[in-house]
This record gives structure tokens, sequence and C-alpha cells, in this order.
């Protein structure tokens, strides 16, 4: 509509152009004839008078609409570009998953996703930066009702963007939590594993009744404990590490704690 509207003023204003020599050659006939001392020289300077102030009405009139166009198109540019990064910054906030993946592989591929989705939003910013600062410009110049409607697309602006980022700021929080939790989990699995097969060695041996394997009974069961002592650092890290994550609300807190307590009384059993 505006380049319809545009295009209309131009074939105006080219018809004023052609009205322009007109009126040149009309001035310059009526400085003649009044120069020349004609009889009717003082009509001719009233009329030549009232010609030219009316010539610089229309000229004014001219300015100004030319004025009030440049704006619309400003404006008008600057509200598409304005809507074209909002689908931008919501198609990119749409687009953060919430998958954390089963296993450390497919956690690695997230992580290396989020991180290239950062990088992205590098040149994003820029965009938003680069669209405030033509705000800024736009506002300066065309100050009143339509500084006021490019403020409200600015705070708009702003305000998707900080919420992309906050998304973005959760997403690397939870990738960071879900790493975290794999890392336990793979660890203590290692204790439980070994702490469920001597457990199970010690039951077994408690069985057997043959006196002559009773001193080595007895030594391997030493033994065992020996290793359990070996394994008290590990082992009080792991609680530490997972307290921590329940005190922060992981995610995996339930399963974490569960873990913690199946650890504590297997390792009670060989106490």
């Amino acid at each position: 509509h505006l380049k319809l509207i545009q295009g209309r003023w131009e074939d105006f204003k080219s018809g004023i152009a052609t009205g322009e020599k007109r009126y040149a050659d009309c001035d310059e006939k009526a400085r003649r004839l009044v120069s020349g001392h004609n009889p009717m020289a003082e009509e001719i300077v009233q009329q030549q008078q009232r010609l030219a102030t009316d010539w610089k009405l229309l000229s004014g009139y001219l300015e100004a609409r030319d004025h009030k166009l440049t704006a619309a198109e400003e404006i008008h540019k600057f509200n598409q570009n304005w809507s074209d990064l909002m689908d931008r910054i919501d198609e990119k906030a749409a687009a953060i998953p919430t998958e954390l993946g089963k296993d450390t592989n497919a956690l690695q591929r997230y992580e290396k996703r989020h991180e290239a989705f950062e990088i992205e939003l590098v040149t994003l910013e820029q965009q938003v930066q680069d669209l405030i600062n033509e705000a800024k410009v736009l506002m300066e110049r065309y100050p009143g009702g339509n500084a006021d409607s490019i403020q409200v697309n600015v705070n708009e602006t702003t305000a998707r963007w900080d919420l992309l980022q906050q998304l973005t700021e959760q997403r690397r929080e939870q990738l960071s939590d879900a790493r975290a939790y794999h890392e336990f989990s793979r660890e203590i699995r290692l204790l439980l594993d070994w702490l469920e097969d001597s457990v199970r060695e010690v039951q077994a041996n408690q069985i057997l009744s043959d006196p002559h394997l009773a001193e080595s009974l007895l030594d391997r069961q030493k033994e065992l404990k020996k290793q359990l002592k070996e394994r008290e650092e590990i082992s009080k890290e792991l609680v530490d590490q997972g307290e921590t994550m329940c005190d922060a609300g992981h995610y995996m807190s339930e399963d974490i704690q569960n873990k913690l307590d199946q650890m504590l009384g297997l390792k009670a059993q060989l106490s």
C-alpha cells in the first residue's frame, strides 16, 4: 500500500516539476513587463506576489509531504525488520529441546547442539542491538506518536530477547545437571557393583560350616573390610555430591537419594 501511495506521489511531483518551469517563465515575463514600465505594472506586481506566495505554499506542502512519506517508509521498514526479528527470536525459543538423553552419548549430542545454538545467538544478539540502535535514531527523528509506537516495539524486543536468554541459560543448566547426574551414576554404579558382589560373597561364606575354611574365610572378610576402607574416600565424595544435587532440587533427586541409601545400606552390611 505504501509503495502505491509513493508511486502516485512521484507522479504528482512530476506534474509539479512541469508546472515549476511554467511558473519560472511566467515570473520572468512579469519581471520584464515591470522593468519595461508596462502601464499595468502595479497589477502585474500584485499578481506576481500572489503567485509567488501560492508557489511557496505549494513547495512547503511538497516538502512536508515528502518528509511524511520518508518517515512512513523508514518506520514501515523498521516495523518489518522488527517483525522479522521477533519471528527469529520466537523460532529460536521454540527450537530449544527439553530432552536430556538417556545415556552419556545422547547427552553429549545435546551438549554439542546447544553449544552451536549459543553461537548462533551471538549473531541474533547483534541483530537485536542493531534494531535498538535504529529505533533510537528514528525516535529522535520522528518524535510523538511514531516514537511512542517504536518504543513499544523496542520494549517487546527486549522482553522477548530476555526470555530467550533465560530459556537458553535454563537449558545450559539442565544439561549441566544431566552431566553431573550421569557422572554420579557411573561412579556410584561401580561402587554399588563392588558392594553387592562383596555382600553376596560374605553371605555365601556365612552358610559354609567347614572348620578348615574358617581361617581363610576370616582372612577374606578382613580383606573386604580393608578394600571397603580404601573406598571410603570415594564413598564420602559420592555422598557429598549426591546431597548437593538433592539440596539444589536436581530433577533426579529421588533416584540419587535411592542410590545413596542403597550404598549406605550395603556398606553397613560389610562393616
